[in-house]
């Protein structure tokens, strides 16, 4: 069900650079309840939004996507046009 979950998160991470890799090493066997299953713990967590928080490269690069994202979805950007194109909008 969440199988391209592990992709979404590489392409964030290596690819686009606007997410950091708190684990990406695990393997989670769903067939076997008895495997080991890696856990992300609260301390993980913070200290990795921390590092997002402080770090102001990475916001920029957050900004910037954000409005390359909405541009295509406004009045002549491609999402806008293949939607109006398919009859959506």
């Amino acid at each position: 069900m969440y199988s391209e979950q592990p992709l979404n998160a590489f392409e964030m991470v290596v690819e686009l650079g606007l997410a950091i890799d708190l684990k990406s090493d695990y393997k989670i066997d769903t067939f076997n309840p008895g495997a080991n299953i890696v856990i992300v713990t609260a301390e993980e967590r913070e200290g990795g939004l921390r590092r997002v928080m402080e770090n102001n490269e990475d916001k920029a690069k957050a900004k910037e996507m954000s409005k390359m994202s909405r541009a295509t979805a406004t009045g002549g950007g491609s999402s806008y046009v293949e939607s109006c194109a398919s009859g959506t909008i």
